[in-house]
This record gives C-alpha cells, sequence and structure tokens, in this order.
C-alpha cells in the first residue's frame, strides 16, 4: 500500500496533502500492523449488563453459557463484583467451549494479552477462528488483523482479506475501512478502485474518520468515482470535526485558494491551527505563512518563525527552508547568519534543491 503527498505548498490544488494516486498516507502496509495495536487493547463488547449475580451464578454453576458470560463480564469489568481477570477468563472459557461466541472472542482477547491467564498466541488465534466461524463480526476483524500481521501466524493476505470482507459485510465499520484498503492496494485481492470507494463510503457513513478522509480524496482526485470537489469538501469537514489532521489539513487548503468552494481566508487560518495544534508539520508551516502574510488573521512575525520552527523541528523541509530564510533577514527574530546556513542545509540534505541556489546566492557556506 503506497501513498505519496509530496506537493508544494504554493500550489493552489487542494492537493497539498494529496497525491498522484490518489490515497492517503495512512493507507501503508504499516497502518493495519499499528491498527491492529490500537484496536486490541480493549475487548469491543464492552456494555454493562444488568442482571441478579447470585441467581446468575447459580444458573452459570448449572451450565447456561449466557449466565456464565455475564458472570466473566461482571468479573471483567467490576459490574458488580471487585474486577478479577482470573475468575473472569474462568467464566469466559466455560461459556466458550459451549459455543457462545462473544465468550470465545473474549477468551481470544485474554489469551492474546495474558489477562487472567498467560500470553498463549496460539490459543488466541484458535479462539478467535471459533468466534469468526460463528459470524462474530469483532473476532473476524481481530482475525483478518492477525493474518496479515506476523503474530507469530504466517501472514497470509487472501485469508486476511477473507475474513476482513466477512466482518465488512456485518456491518464492522473499520473492517470495511481496511476492505476498502485492500481492495484499492491489491492486498490479497486484484485492485478495484471502484469497490474501494465503495467500502471506505460504508465506513464513512458509519463515522470512521480515516474513511472519510479517504473517500475525500477519491472525490476530489477522480479515483473509483468521478471528481465531485463539493463531495471533497463535505467528507473532508466530517473528518476534520473528529480530529483528524490531515482533513483538517487538506479542509483549510479548500478554504485558503477556493478550490470547489468561495475561499474563505479566517475559516483557513482556523483549520491549519487547529491542525498545528495536532501537529501536523504541513499546517504548522501553512499557519506560519498565514501569520507572515496576514491571511485571515493580523501579521504576526513572532508567531509565523514560532509555527515555521515547529514544522522544521518536525522534519519538514519546506518550514526549514523558511526558517533559514527567517533567521538570515531578521523577519520577527533578530538576524542570525550561522541558524540561516544550519536550517537551509537541513532542507537541502532532506530533499529540497532549490536550497542549493540559495545557499549559493545567500553565501551561506561563509557562516559554518
Amino acid at each position: 500500500m503506497k501513498a505519496l503527498r509530496n506537493i508544494q505548498e504554493s500550489t493552489v490544488m487542494l492537493a497539498l496533502e494529496q497525491c498522484s494516486g490518489g490515497l492517503p498516507k495512512w493507507m501503508s502496509k504499516m497502518f493495519i500492523a499499528i491498527f491492529l495495536k490500537m484496536c486490541i487493547i480493549f475487548p469491543a463488547v464492552t456494555q454493562e449488563y444488568v442482571f441478579d449475580f447470585e441467581s446468575t451464578l447459580i444458573k452459570a454453576r448449572n451450565g447456561n453459557d449466557l449466565s456464565q458470560f455475564f458472570i466473566g463480564n461482571s468479573y471483567y469489568y467490576g459490574q458488580s463484583r471487585p474486577i478479577n481477570k482470573e475468575k473472569a477468563f474462568y467464566w469466559f472459557k466455560k461459556s466458550a467451549e459451549q459455543g457462545y461466541c462473544v465468550a470465545q472472542y473474549y477468551v481470544a482477547f485474554m489469551y492474546s494479552h495474558g489477562e487472567g491467564t498467560p500470553v498463549d498466541k496460539k490459543q488466541a488465534f484458535y479462539w478467535y477462528k471459533k468466534s469468526a466461524e460463528q459470524g462474530y463480526a469483532d473476532a473476524q476483524f481481530y482475525l483478518a488483523l492477525l493474518f496479515y500481521s506476523e503474530h507469530d501466524i504466517e501472514t497470509n493476505a487472501k485469508q486476511a482479506f477473507y475474513w476482513m470482507k466477512r466482518s465488512a459485510e456485518n456491518g464492522h465499520a473499520e473492517a470495511q475501512l481496511n476492505l476498502g484498503i485492500f481492495y484499492a492496494e491489491g492486498e490479497g485481492v486484484l485492485t478495484d478502485k471502484k469497490k474501494a470507494f465503495y467500502w471506505l463510503q460504508r465506513a464513512a457513513e458509519q463515522g470512521v474518520p480515516e474513511a472519510q478522509y479517504s473517500l475525500a480524496i477519491m472525490y476530489s482526485t477522480g479515483v473509483g468515482i468521478e471528481t465531485d470537489k463539493k463531495q471533497a469538501f463535505y467528507w473532508y469537514k466530517k473528518s476534520a470535526e473528529q480530529g483528524c489532521p490531515e482533513a483538517q489539513y487538506n479542509l483549510a487548503m479548500m478554504y485558503r485558494f477556493g478550490d470547489g468552494i468561495i475561499a474563505d481566508k479566517k475559516q483557513a487560518f482556523y483549520w491549519f491551527k487547529i491542525s498545528a495544534e495536532h501537529g501536523y508539520e504541513k499546517a504548522q508551516n501553512n499557519l506560519a505563512l498565514m501569520y507572515d502574510g496576514g491571511e485571515g488573521t493580523l501579521t504576526d512575525k513572532k508567531q509565523a518563525f514560532y509555527w515555521a520552527k515547529k514544522s522544521a523541528e518536525n522534519g519538514y523541509p519546506a518550514a526549514q527552508k523558511n526558517v533559514g530564510l527567517f533567521y538570515f533577514y531578521g523577519n520577527g527574530i533578530p538576524k542570525n547568519p550561522k541558524m540561516a546556513a544550519y536550517w537551509i542545509r537541513q532542507a537541502y540534505e532532506n530533499g529540497l534543491q532549490e536550497c542549493k541556489e540559495i545557499w549559493e546566492k545567500l553565501e551561506l557556506w561563509k557562516y559554518e
């Protein structure tokens, strides 16, 4: 899964955060491994069940699988009784052995994380598969991730695709997101941008911000669907409002340059600032430009330098160049040719070829 997001700041296209392939950076082979770690912090089923503990315990001891699950759930989350992971595991496993799919999922999770029992990846895989085979969407999703990852199980893209698809068809939003990625990049299946769009749309409609962001890019670039800037704007805004820094950045770019909408510098400034505060280096650099030029806000050279330096320290070459020029010309800060030389060199070494000409023109070699 490859993504190319490398467009210059001066480009009027929204695409400062888009790419020739039309897919966002997070769509990478690393994404699923990272997503696996993110997703398995807690089991998916966390609701509190209202029941009489004592009478349910009697039923559990008499072999009722649902009662066994309720008792396990009570000990797991500390509902009616103090948290006790060992007892939770005991009762979940009792229920799982009788075939209750949700209990099987919990047993798998607890084996995977060593909760109430020693870590046992093979047993985790076994119980995820048992639950998945009964149609439990969460288990199907985790099983797909396990097949895709290298967690003591041979990587198998086709099996990952198979289980991701089953989970997606059962309405699992994150599975729909990942299935869209599989179709977009041909992981375990032939590449199909239209199907990628379909599944990303399904996930986006369920409120997954990464899917909303990806859908916006597809609308903006015409990948898998006809170009539609209004729809791109709609989905960027949805994702941005949920806190996706890349979406906030692209939304700001649309406002700044009037890409498919009426330009609004104040809104552009607002969304650049939100994205920048989330640590997104390209937004930080653009925010610096807004402060420097008084776009959508009052001119503030000190704030311009502050945000450019933030971006530069995060490794963004265009910002490193800008910081170098700030230092050289004393734009909002005292002149410092030595620091100018340092940052221009950094930008050049990070691939910004125009810095070679700047280096020669300003004779920065004198200050090293």
